[in-house]
C-alpha cells in the first residue's frame, strides 16, 4: 500500500488529475506516503503549512477534520522505542481545523501549524518535542489510511555549542568520582568531537580520546591508520570502526552495549557491530585522553571535545538520533551529562541530577577555542 501510495503521488505530481487513472481511493496526511515524522525546523519558520491528500481525485467536495492529539505521543513513543515530549498546548495554535478537498482535485486546502514565539520559553532545553496533527473524520465517508492518518511534526531547531580543545597533556586527566554508579550490564556511551588531526606523537602508539572502565575510543591501533577508530570494551571486545574520520569534520560517536552485542553509530548511523558475552561495567571515574604515567603525551588527541553522556541502558537508534544536538538532562539511565558547553573555566559540569563534575584543580587549563559550533536537531 505504501508503495502504491507513493506512486499514486507521483502521478499526480507529473500529469494532475485530469489525465489521472483511478486507482483507488483514501484520505491520508500530505506527506505521509514514506515517512509519517517530519521535521519542523522552528529557527528557521514560526509557521508549518500542511493539508490532506485524496489518492483520487474527488467527484465532489470533502470536508476533513483535522485536529493536535497530543496523546498520540505516548503511542508513537511506544511503538517506535522513542523518547519524545509532547508540545504544551499553549506553545502552538492550529488554525483551521477544517479543510477541503474541492471536486476534480486531490489536495486540499492549507491548515497552519504556528509556533507562538512568546511561549517557546516553555520548551525545556535538551528535550526532544512531537507535535502530531491527525486525521479525525472526513464527511464524505472516505476511508482513511492509518499509516498517513497522522503526521508527526518533530521540533527541530539549531543548537549552538562551544567545546574545549584537549590537546595537550594539560587536559588529560582521570577523574574520579565520590558516588560511583552502580555496575551496569547494558551501557551507552556517547562522545561528540572533531580532530585538528591525526597525527601520532609517539611512533607505534595510538591516540586515545579518553576511556572508563575498560573502555576506551583510540585511533591507530595495532598499526592502523591513524584515523581509524577502535572501540575497545575488554580484550574480547574489540571493535573497528568502517568510518574514515576526516580532522576539521564533528562526529557523534555512540557506543551501545546491550550485554550480547556491541554497537558503534556514527552521527546516528550504524557503523559495525560484534557479539560480546555479558559482564559488569563500574562506572567510577572518567578519563580524558590517555592518563597512564608516561603515556599522555605519546598517546595525545589533538582535537576537540563537544560532549560527553554515560548511559546505564541500551539506547535505540531512535534516540541516539533524537539526542544527536542534546538530551534531556533528567532522561532515564542517564548517568553523567557533560556538555562541554561552559565556553570558559576548568570545570565541565555533569548536568544529569548524579552531579559528578569534571573539576581541573589549576586554573587556566582548558583552552576554549571552539566557541560557536552549530548542531541542527
Amino acid at each position: 500500500m505504501k508503495h502504491r501510495i507513493i506512486y499514486i503521488v507521483m502521478l499526480f505530481t507529473l500529469f494532475g488529475c485530469k489525465e489521472m487513472v483511478e486507482c483507488g481511493d483514501g484520505i491520508l496526511m500530505t506527506g505521509t506516503a514514506s515517512n509519517n515524522l517530519v521535521k519542523f525546523p522552528i529557527d528557521e519558520q514560526d509557521m508549518y503549512t500542511i493539508s490532506v491528500t485524496s489518492t483520487a481525485c474527488v467527484e465532489s467536495d470533502v470536508k476533513v477534520h483535522i485536529a493536535i492529539d497530543t496523546d498520540l505521543v505516548e503511542e508513537y513513543n511506544r511503538d517506535m522505542g522513542t523518547i519524545f515530549y509532547p508540545v504544551p498546548d499553549e506553545v502552538c495554535t492550529l488554525d483551521n481545523s477544517d479543510v477541503v478537498i474541492s471536486a476534480g482535485q486531490a489536495v486540499s486546502s492549507a491548515a497552519t501549524i504556528s509556533i507562538l514565539a512568546d511561549k517557546r520559553d516553555l520548551l525545556v532545553e535538551g528535550r526532544s518535542y512531537l507535535l502530531p496533527v491527525t486525521i479525525l473524520h472526513v464527511d464524505a465517508g472516505l476511508p482513511v489510511i492509518e499509516s498517513g492518518r497522522t503526521i508527526f511534526l518533530k521540533l527541530s531547531k539549531s543548537v549552538y555549542f562551544s567545546a574545549p580543545y584537549v590537546g595537550t597533556t594539560n587536559t588529560t586527566k582521570k577523574f574520579e568520582f565520590d558516588n560511583p554508579a552502580e555496575p551496569m550490564t547494558q551501557y551507552t556511551w556517547e562522545l561528540k568531537f572533531k580532530a585538528e588531526n591525526f597525527k601520532r606523537n609517539s611512533a607505534n602508539e595510538p591516540i586515545r580520546i579518553g576511556s572508563w572502565y575498560n573502555n576506551m575510543l583510540r585511533f591507530g591501533e595495532g598499526g592502523a591508520s591513524t584515523n581509524i577508530l577502535e572501540v575497545y570494551a575488554g580484550t574480547e571486545k574489540k571493535l573497528i570502526a568502517n568510518t574514515q574520520f576526516t580532522p576539521g569534520v564533528w562526529y557523534m560517536l555512540s557506543v551501545v552495549n546491550d550485554g550480547r552485542t556491541l554497537t558503534l553509530y556514527v552521527n546516528g548511523e550504524k557503523d559495525n557491530s560484534r557479539t560480546v558475552s555479558t559482564d559488569e561495567y563500574v562506572f567510577s571515574y572518567y578519563d580524558v585522553g590517555m592518563t597512564e604515567s608516561l603515556y599522555q603525551s605519546r598517546q595525545l588527541f589533538h582535537g576537540w571535545c563537544g560532549g560527553i553522556r554515560i548511559w546505564s541502558r541500551a539506547l535505540s537508534q531512535r534516540e541516539i538520533k533524537n539526542n544527536l544536538c542534546s538530551v534531556d538532562p533528567d532522561a532515564v539511565g542517564l548517568e553523567a551529562y557533560w556538555p562541554m558547553n561552559e565556553g570558559s573555566g576548568d570545570v565541565f559540569r555533569d548536568m544529569s541530577p548524579n552531579q559528578r563534575h569534571l573539576v581541573y584543580e589549576k586554573e587556566g587549563v582548558v583552552e576554549w577555542t571552539e566557541v560557536n559550533n552549530k548542531c541542527v536537531e
